[in-house]
Order: C-alpha cells, then sequence, then structure tokens
C-alpha cells in the first residue's frame, strides 16, 4: 500500500562522504545591474506590445473595409441583377408583339426608350431569327457572345464583358411565341459595372488612407508609451535594487558563516517577504545544526527496524514442506517495509501460509508486522495440531486494532493446505485475491473470500472458503505493490498483464517460474522506483500425502 512517508531503502549504515567546501561568490563580479536588465527589458515589451496592437488594429480595419466592399459588390450587383432580368422580361414582351405583328419599326422607338430612362444601360438590341439585328441602340456586343446567341436556350448572365468601351454585365434572352419551336430572335441589354468600379475604387483609396493614418497615431501613441513606460520603469528598478543589493549582501555573510545578521527590507511586498525569510532562514540554520546530532541518531534507528524487518521475511529459496514447494520474494519501497509473508508446517498433512500489507511504511508499518508475526507464531505453536482459522483471523485483528489505533491497518490473506483432502481452507481480509493456476489447464481461479482489513473493527467474522487443487497447481499469493507498480509513462501494470504472466510461465520450475514474475514486473517498471512495497509467493503442490485427513476447519 502507497504510503505518504516515502524513505529510501539502505541496507546498513554507509560511509559519509565530506563534502568539499563551495566558494563564495564575488559581489564585484556585477557587469549588468538588474535595475538595466529590467529597464531594458520593460522597454523591449512595451514596443513589441505597442506593436503588435497597432498591427491587429491595421489589419482589423483592413478587414473590415474589405468585408464592405464585398458587400457593396454583392449588394451593386443583386440591383443590376433585378433590374437586367426585369427590364429584359418587359423588352421581350414588347418585341415578341412587334415582331408577330411585323411592326419592326417600333422597335427602333422601343430599344431607344429603355436606354434613356436608365443611364446606366450601355447597350440594348433586338435580334431576328437568323441574328440579324432589328434594332439597337449602344456600343457592340461582343463578337464570342454574339456567336451563341444561336444556341441560346433560356436566359443567360454575362458578369463582366467590354460593350463600347465600358466592362458591362450583359443578359441575353430568346424571343419565343407560345408553342413554336424556333424563337422569333433575341434580345440583349447591358449595364455598365463603372459605377461598382468606382465605389470599389474609392474603398481601396480609404483603406490605404486609413492603414497610413493607424500607422501614424500607433508611431506617435507608441513613442509617448514607451517613454512613459521606461521612465517608470527606472524609478521601479532603482526601488527594487537597493533592497535586493541588501539581500545580496546578507546572503554572502551568511555564506561566510555569520548567522547574528538581519536584513531590514521595507515593504510588504515579495523583496520584503524575501528580506524575512532570509531573517527566518539565519535562524533555523542553526536549528538545523543543533538537531544533526538527533537526526543521525534517529537514522541509525531507521537502520535497526529495517534489520528487524528483513529478520521476519523468509528466505527467498524454496522450501518443501508437507505436500508442497514455495518459493517468495519481497522488497521494500522504504527502509522499514509494510509487507510480510511466512509459513508454517502443522503436521498431519496440514501446511499454513499467511501474506499482509500494512497500510503505510516506516518504523510503525515494520512495528505492527513485527507483532503481527509474533501473535501467529504464538497461535500456530499453541494449537497442538488443531488450527482453528476463524479464532487465528481474530485474534490478529485484535492485536493490529490495538496496536494501530485505527490508524494503521493490515490487509492480511491466509491459507491452509490439506494435503489429504486435496484442498486449500482460506481467509481473506481486504487483501487482493490470490490465484490458482491450474496445472492441466492453465486457467486462473481467483480466491476470494469477505472479510474486512485487520485492525478495522475491535471485533469481526472472516469468511471461511475452500477450494480444491490438483497436483502441479500453482496457488500465487502478492500484494497490490505488483499490480500498482507504474512506469515512466504513467501506464499501471495491473491485473490484465499480472494473469497474462501468470498463465504463460505456469509450466516453468517454481524458481524459474517466480523469477519470470519478478522480472517481468521490473522490466514493465524500466528503472523508475517503487512506490510501493512488493511482495510476490507461490507454492505447488507437489505431492499427495497419505494417511488420514485432519479434521475439517470450521
Amino acid at each position: 500500500m502507497a504510503s505518504d512517508m516515502r524513505l529510501a531503502r539502505i541496507s546498513g549504515p554507509a560511509p559519509r562522504a565530506v563534502p568539499k567546501p563551495l566558494a563564495v561568490p564575488d559581489l564585484r563580479r556585477l557587469r549588468v545591474s538588474i535595475r538595466s536588465k529590467l529597464i531594458l527589458l520593460s522597454t523591449l515589451l512595451l514596443a513589441a506590445a505597442i506593436s503588435l496592437f497597432g498591427a491587429v488594429n491595421a489589419h482589423q480595419a483592413r478587414l473590415n473595409i474589405d468585408r464592405y466592399s464585398d458587400r457593396l459588390r454583392r449588394t451593386i450587383t443583386e440591383g443590376l441583377h433585378q433590374a437586367g432580368r426585369a427590364q429584359l422580361a418587359l423588352l421581350g414582351s414588347a418585341a415578341r408583339i412587334a415582331i408577330v405583328q411585323s411592326d419592326y419599326g417600333s422597335l427602333t422607338t422601343m430599344v431607344a426608350d429603355v436606354q434613356r430612362q436608365d443611364q446606366r444601360i450601355t447597350h440594348v438590341s433586338i435580334r431576328g431569327p437568323d441574328q440579324r439585328v432589328l434594332a439597337e441602340v449602344g456600343g457592340r456586343l461582343p463578337s464570342a457572345l454574339l456567336a451563341t446567341l444561336r444556341e441560346l436556350k433560356g436566359l443567360t448572365t454575362h458578369a463582366a464583358l467590354p460593350v463600347g468601351g465600358q466592362r458591362s454585365m450583359v443578359f441575353v434572352t430568346p424571343i419565343t411565341y407560345k408553342d413554336r419551336a424556333e424563337p422569333l430572335g433575341s434580345a440583349a441589354i447591358a449595364f455598365t459595372l463603372s459605377s461598382l468600379e468606382a465605389e470599389l475604387a474609392k474603398a481601396e483609396a480609404t483603406k490605404s488612407q486609413v492603414s497610413a493614418e493607424n500607422l501614424r497615431n500607433i508611431i506617435l501613441v507608441g513613442l509617448v508609451a514607451v517613454l512613459a513606460g521606461t521612465l517608470l520603469t527606472i524609478i521601479q528598478g532603482m526601488r527594487m535594487s537597493r533592497p535586493i543589493r541588501a539581500l545580496a549582501t546578507q546572503a554572502k555573510h551568511i555564506a561566510d558563516g555569520d548567522f547574528s545578521g538581519r536584513v531590514q527590507i521595507p515593504g510588504h511586498d515579495e523583496i520584503g517577504q524575501l528580506g524575512d525569510m532570509l531573517n527566518h532562514m539565519s535562524g533555523q540554520i542553526v536549528t538545523l545544526m543543533q538537531g544533526a546530532q538527533e537526526k543521525a541518531a534517529l537514522e541509525r534507528e531507521f537502520e535497526i527496524a529495517n534489520s528487524i524487518q528483513n529478520s521476519l521475511i523468509p528466505q527467498s529459496d524454496a522450501v518443501a514442506l508437507g505436500g508442497i514447494e514455495l518459493t517468495g520474494f519481497f522488497r521494500s519501497a522504504s527502509q522499514c517495509g509494510g509487507d510480510w509473508w511466512g509459513y508454517y508446517e502443522l503436521g498431519r498433512q496440514q501446511s499454513l501460509l499467511v501474506i499482509g500489507d500494512v497500510t503505510g511504511h516506516g518504523v510503525p508499518a515494520a512495528m505492527i508486522t513485527a507483532l503481527v508475526k509474533g501473535a501467529a507464531s504464538t497461535m500456530v505453536s499453541v494449537a497442538d495440531g488443531r488450527f482453528d482459522m476463524q479464532a487465528f483471523m481474530q485474534r490478529l485483528n485484535a492485536v493490529v486494532y490495538e496496536a494501530g489505533g485505527r490508524q494503521f491497518f493490515m490487509t492480511f490473506f491466509t491459507a491452509l493446505y490439506d494435503g489429504a483432502r486435496h484442498e486449500i481452507a482460506y481467509a481473506n481480509a481486504g487483501h487482493t485475491s490470490p490465484y490458482v493456476v491450474a496445472a492441466q489447464t492453465g486457467e486462473l481461479t481467483p480466491l476470494m473470500a469477505r472479510g474486512t482489513w485487520l485492525g478495522y473493527y475491535p471485533t469481526q467474522e472472516f469468511e471461511i472458503q475452500r477450494a480444491k487443487v490438483q497436483r502441479g497447481d500453482l496457488l500465487v499469493c502478492y500484494t497490490d505493490g505488483i499490480v500498482e507498480l507504474e512506469n515512466g509513462k504513467g501506464a499501471v501494470y495491473g491485473d490484465s498483464r499480472f494473469r497474462r504472466t501468470l498463465k504463460k510461465h505456469a509450466r516453468l520450475p517454481l524458481s524459474a517460474f517466480k523469477e519470470q514474475i519478478v522480472g517481468d514486473v521490473y522490466a514493465f517498471a524500466d528503472g523508475v522506483p517503487q512506490q510501493d512495497d512488493i511482495t510476490l509467493v507461490v507454492a505447488r503442490i507437489s505431492a499427495w500425502c497419505r494417511g488420514p485427513p485432519a479434521a475439517r476447519q470450521p
């Protein structure tokens, strides 16, 4: 379990390296003062900010004028479209009647009246079915447009064509009569684009003028702002540099070993706070130096506690008990870990395996672990062949409750292997559920039972469960330090990877199986220090026992 107190694990007292004295900096090496740097930097930042503001403002002004030009272009173009279509519709209707009645003389008057009514019109014409001109006023249409009139199927618009020396919008429509397949001719009308071009040219000139005015105003305002900002920066820089110089002098006194001096900085800003902290630091250094010997004594206590912790954990070598072979691995995340595991041979073809994890690390966790280890060993020794798992768990719960004072708890799992019955009886106090790995199929079965952490309640009942096992099956017990291990990318080792690794290496010899699991865990961490204790215990059903079975656990 993760702890608030993280200490690096040590194997014993190490020789202390004597630090070399550091050279005291020479304050006379100052070349550019903070005041000069502050003035220069503030002036540059202010100039850059004003330039950026001016550029954004000028760009926005040009953008607004461009939007206005676009709206103007759309408005004039839409107006020409509406006028052209309306005029062309009236002209086509009147021309149809005149052509049907062969009144060609009125066509000339008709097109002249249309041009006279709207000064924007640069061309009006009516042509017969052979595209011969029946009536025409204004400039001539481009020959490329005339070549397409024979294939004209409906009203068409040409956005910008030269008509009479002016760029014009031309509208052309066939003149039809009732159900007649061939048109009677065609009508064309053109509107000059000179007004649109004049307005756009005026907008462009306005844009240039506005840009020039913005640039001039920005330069004037920027100069005034830079001068004012530089003056204020000089004044503020002088006010700041004096107390900073005093702080540097006081720091030199501290570096020389003089802790009696105090610096006086007026004001309550960050520099004033720094002066107060420097004065406080001078006093604290004296206190820390006095406490150095106390710290050394405390480190010695940690070393002793670590030795106690290591004495509680069995050796990692494989051992053979009644019908099972087991081995374990333990590595603490601090000098004094909170994990513990152990085993007991009860006789009468029974073996007991226990594993636990105290919340936290350090001396308190190691002490609670030692108490639980002692209580467990005592209860096993007085069991006299009649081991009561419920009483065993309840007594350990009472020990942790009394010692931990509801500040420390312990997850705990115990498994009793009965070689005659070929089964495991087990209880769980909030611990990660161990697995049974089937020898034949490699399938994993979690051993789950209800129970709350040891020490959480003064008294509690624990659920006792049983699981049948076969020869060659593996029992895998572990603490959450394995599945919660993180690598440098923040990824967690996790239950899924742990189960895949168990299944992959299940057929290996027991010690090799353990080494493969541990190797995969630390390969995943890739050198990242573990943040929690790691404990792994694996046992294999190695043989069946003969003889009468022991009494079944209640």
